[in-house]
Protein backbone atom coordinates (compact mmCIF):
# COMPACT_ATOMS: atom_id res chain seq x y z
CA UNK A 1 0.00 0.00 0.00
CA UNK A 2 1.41 3.40 -0.97
CA UNK A 3 1.96 6.25 1.43
CA UNK A 4 1.34 9.37 -0.68
CA UNK A 5 3.23 12.57 0.14
CA UNK A 6 0.10 14.73 -0.19
CA UNK A 7 -3.59 13.84 -0.06
CA UNK A 8 -6.29 16.48 -0.58
CA UNK A 9 -9.83 15.16 -0.11
CA UNK A 10 -13.02 17.05 -1.00
CA UNK A 11 -11.29 20.24 0.13
CA UNK A 12 -12.81 23.67 -0.23
CA UNK A 13 -11.53 27.03 0.90
CA UNK A 14 -13.11 30.47 1.09
CA UNK A 15 -11.94 33.89 2.20
CA UNK A 16 -15.13 35.00 3.95
CA UNK A 17 -17.93 34.47 1.41
CA UNK A 18 -15.56 34.31 -1.58
CA UNK A 19 -15.07 30.67 -2.60
CA UNK A 20 -11.53 30.23 -3.86
CA UNK A 21 -11.26 26.44 -4.14
CA UNK A 22 -14.21 24.02 -4.30
CA UNK A 23 -14.16 20.22 -3.85
CA UNK A 24 -10.48 19.72 -4.71
CA UNK A 25 -9.16 16.14 -4.74
CA UNK A 26 -5.47 15.46 -5.28
CA UNK A 27 -2.95 12.72 -4.51
CA UNK A 28 0.78 13.33 -4.97
CA UNK A 29 3.04 10.33 -4.53
CA UNK A 30 6.59 10.47 -3.17
CA UNK A 31 9.28 11.26 -5.77
CA UNK A 32 6.61 12.83 -8.01
CA UNK A 33 6.93 16.24 -9.67
CA UNK A 34 3.72 18.24 -10.01
CA UNK A 35 3.12 21.59 -11.65
CA UNK A 36 -0.07 23.51 -10.95
CA UNK A 37 -1.14 25.78 -13.77
CA UNK A 38 -3.98 28.28 -13.82
CA UNK A 39 -4.98 31.88 -14.41
CA UNK A 40 -4.22 34.64 -11.92
CA UNK A 41 -6.65 34.39 -9.02
CA UNK A 42 -7.38 30.71 -9.71
CA UNK A 43 -6.20 29.69 -6.23
CA UNK A 44 -2.71 28.29 -6.90
CA UNK A 45 -1.01 30.24 -4.10
CA UNK A 46 -3.95 29.55 -1.77
CA UNK A 47 -3.54 25.81 -2.44
CA UNK A 48 0.15 26.08 -1.57
CA UNK A 49 -0.67 27.88 1.68
CA UNK A 50 -3.10 25.08 2.52
CA UNK A 51 -0.38 22.48 1.81
CA UNK A 52 2.04 24.42 4.01
CA UNK A 53 -0.49 24.56 6.84
CA UNK A 54 -0.69 28.36 6.73
CA UNK A 55 -4.42 28.17 5.98
CA UNK A 56 -7.11 25.73 7.14
CA UNK A 57 -9.66 24.31 4.68
CA UNK A 58 -13.26 25.46 5.01
CA UNK A 59 -14.29 21.88 4.19
CA UNK A 60 -12.51 18.58 3.59
CA UNK A 61 -8.95 17.63 4.45
CA UNK A 62 -5.36 18.33 3.45
CA UNK A 63 -2.82 15.74 4.62
CA UNK A 64 0.91 16.22 4.06
CA UNK A 65 2.99 13.18 5.01
CA UNK A 66 6.35 14.92 5.32
CA UNK A 67 8.48 15.59 8.37
CA UNK A 68 9.84 18.78 6.80
CA UNK A 69 8.89 21.05 3.91
CA UNK A 70 11.18 23.40 2.00
CA UNK A 71 9.37 26.41 0.57
CA UNK A 72 10.54 28.88 -2.08
CA UNK A 73 8.16 31.88 -2.18
CA UNK A 74 6.66 33.38 -5.35
CA UNK A 75 8.34 36.74 -5.03
CA UNK A 76 12.01 36.26 -4.27
CA UNK A 77 14.32 38.88 -2.87
CA UNK A 78 14.76 40.31 -6.39
CA UNK A 79 11.85 42.57 -5.46
CA UNK A 80 14.13 44.24 -2.90
CA UNK A 81 16.88 46.03 -4.83
CA UNK A 82 19.29 46.71 -1.98
CA UNK A 83 18.61 43.87 0.45
CA UNK A 84 21.69 44.06 2.72
CA UNK A 85 22.67 40.39 2.96
CA UNK A 86 25.18 38.12 1.29
CA UNK A 87 24.28 34.86 -0.43
CA UNK A 88 25.86 32.97 2.48
CA UNK A 89 23.80 34.92 5.04
CA UNK A 90 20.55 34.29 3.16
CA UNK A 91 21.16 30.54 2.98
CA UNK A 92 22.21 30.54 6.65
CA UNK A 93 18.74 31.86 7.58
CA UNK A 94 17.45 28.43 6.53
CA UNK A 95 19.25 27.08 9.61
CA UNK A 96 17.68 29.53 12.09
CA UNK A 97 15.86 26.74 13.96
CA UNK A 98 19.15 24.88 14.40
CA UNK A 99 21.37 27.87 15.21
CA UNK A 100 18.95 29.89 17.34
CA UNK A 101 17.91 33.53 17.19
CA UNK A 102 20.91 35.31 18.68
CA UNK A 103 23.67 32.73 18.28
CA UNK A 104 26.54 32.70 15.84
CA UNK A 105 26.84 29.94 13.24
CA UNK A 106 29.38 27.23 13.97
CA UNK A 107 31.92 25.71 11.61
CA UNK A 108 29.53 22.86 10.71
CA UNK A 109 26.81 25.38 9.80
CA UNK A 110 29.18 27.22 7.45
CA UNK A 111 30.21 23.88 5.91
CA UNK A 112 26.56 22.95 5.36
CA UNK A 113 25.91 26.32 3.68
CA UNK A 114 28.94 25.83 1.39
CA UNK A 115 27.83 22.30 0.44
CA UNK A 116 24.27 23.42 -0.27
CA UNK A 117 25.50 26.33 -2.41
CA UNK A 118 27.71 23.86 -4.33
CA UNK A 119 24.64 21.70 -4.94
CA UNK A 120 22.81 24.60 -6.63
CA UNK A 121 25.92 25.88 -8.44
CA UNK A 122 26.27 29.08 -6.40
CA UNK A 123 29.28 28.40 -4.12
CA UNK A 124 31.52 30.91 -5.90
CA UNK A 125 28.96 33.65 -5.19
CA UNK A 126 28.66 33.06 -1.44
CA UNK A 127 30.24 36.39 -0.43
CA UNK A 128 28.27 38.39 -3.01
CA UNK A 129 25.35 40.56 -2.01
CA UNK A 130 22.03 39.10 -3.11
CA UNK A 131 21.10 42.34 -4.89
CA UNK A 132 24.13 41.91 -7.22
CA UNK A 133 22.80 38.64 -8.66
CA UNK A 134 20.56 37.95 -11.65
CA UNK A 135 17.00 36.71 -11.11
CA UNK A 136 18.00 33.11 -11.90
CA UNK A 137 20.94 33.25 -9.49
CA UNK A 138 18.70 34.70 -6.76
CA UNK A 139 16.22 31.90 -7.36
CA UNK A 140 18.98 29.28 -6.90
CA UNK A 141 19.99 30.99 -3.63
CA UNK A 142 16.39 30.79 -2.39
CA UNK A 143 16.27 27.12 -3.37
CA UNK A 144 19.51 26.55 -1.42
CA UNK A 145 17.90 28.27 1.58
CA UNK A 146 14.94 25.88 1.32
CA UNK A 147 17.18 22.82 0.79
CA UNK A 148 19.60 23.39 3.65
CA UNK A 149 17.40 21.51 6.14
CA UNK A 150 17.10 18.49 3.78
CA UNK A 151 13.31 18.71 3.44
CA UNK A 152 11.29 15.70 2.35
CA UNK A 153 9.03 17.94 0.27
CA UNK A 154 9.98 21.01 -1.75
CA UNK A 155 7.29 23.52 -2.75
CA UNK A 156 8.13 26.32 -5.19
CA UNK A 157 5.63 29.09 -5.86
CA UNK A 158 6.06 30.34 -9.46
CA UNK A 159 9.79 29.55 -9.64
CA UNK A 160 10.22 30.97 -13.16
CA UNK A 161 8.88 34.45 -12.38
CA UNK A 162 11.43 37.13 -13.21
CA UNK A 163 14.03 34.86 -14.81
CA UNK A 164 14.96 34.35 -18.45
CA UNK A 165 14.54 31.17 -20.52
CA UNK A 166 18.15 30.02 -20.02
CA UNK A 167 17.93 30.45 -16.23
CA UNK A 168 14.60 28.59 -16.30
CA UNK A 169 16.18 25.65 -18.11
CA UNK A 170 19.04 25.63 -15.57
CA UNK A 171 16.46 25.64 -12.77
CA UNK A 172 14.65 22.62 -14.25
CA UNK A 173 18.00 20.79 -14.61
CA UNK A 174 18.77 21.57 -10.96
CA UNK A 175 15.37 20.27 -9.82
CA UNK A 176 15.82 17.07 -11.87
CA UNK A 177 19.24 16.58 -10.20
CA UNK A 178 17.69 16.98 -6.75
Amino acid sequence: MSNPMIVVEDMSFAYGKDNILTDVNLIIERQEYVGIIGANGAGKSTLMKLLLGQLTPTKGAVTVNAESIGYVPQVGFHAVNNFPASVEEIVMTGLHAEIGMFHFPKKEHRKKVKETLELVGMAEYRKRMLSELSGGQQQRVLIARALIQNPELLILDEPLTGIDKEAGEMLYQLLAKL
